[in-house]
């Protein structure tokens, strides 16, 4: 079961309209609470600017032998995460990317000091239902944000420059487009599979 807590009522309206149930209001009122008693997995993704007040909200109720906390939270260490949580607390810090939205992500992640071998291993599994996850020292995440984390917009870019390039050569736009995403993706796959 998912169990989610969001800030606004809209949000919390948008999630019970894509089907999920356990929706609760905001971390700092109660909803932090409520998915730590209903949760064994707990996923921070939130800004990087408002991730403060929600550990320390989430810490009091938080029991190492029982919860991983997961965060997508930018720019956010594994020691902030630690000393925010508390003593033994067990956290990963993970740098996903968009393109896990249609199954094609490409996600590090590393571990804290409290992390075991099974934690690993379910966020490994979690992370792959998306695309490709990969273990890596925190030091490197920088470098991951760098490649696979902002990689995308990039992507989008030369995706949108080789369109360009083919309207002006008369094909049309939608025509332009679907060939250049295309040739990207077969590009890519290339150098995956060679």
């Amino acid at each position: 079961n998912v169990h989610a807590s969001v800030r606004s009522h809209e949000k919390q309206q948008g999630l019970r309209d894509k089907g999920f149930v356990n929706v609760y209001g905001d971390a700092l009122h109660g909803g932090a609470q409520e998915v730590a008693a209903k949760s064994d997995v707990i996923f921070l993704g939130v800004k990087p600017q408002v991730i403060r007040p929600v550990l320390h909200a989430l810490a009091p109720h938080l029991d190492p032998e029982r919860h991983l906390v997961v965060s997508i939270a930018a720019g956010i260490t594994l020691s902030d995460l630690e000393e925010s949580l508390g003593q033994g607390v067990r956290v990963v810090r993970v740098m996903p990317n968009t393109p896990s939205l249609v199954g094609c992500g490409a996600s590090a992640y590393a571990l804290g000091s409290y992390a075991n071998d099974a934690d690993c291993e379910l966020v490994r599994t979690l992370l792959s239902s998306v695309g490709l996850a990969i273990k890596v020292q925190e030091k490197m995440i920088s470098g991951v944000t760098g490649v696979s984390g902002s990689g995308p917009a990039y992507v989008y870019m030369a995706i949108e420059a080789m369109a360009d390039g083919g309207v002006k050569c008369g094909l049309p736009r939608e025509t332009a487009l679907m060939l250049a995403a295309q040739t990207v993706k077969g590009a890519a796959d290339m150098v995956l599979n060679n």
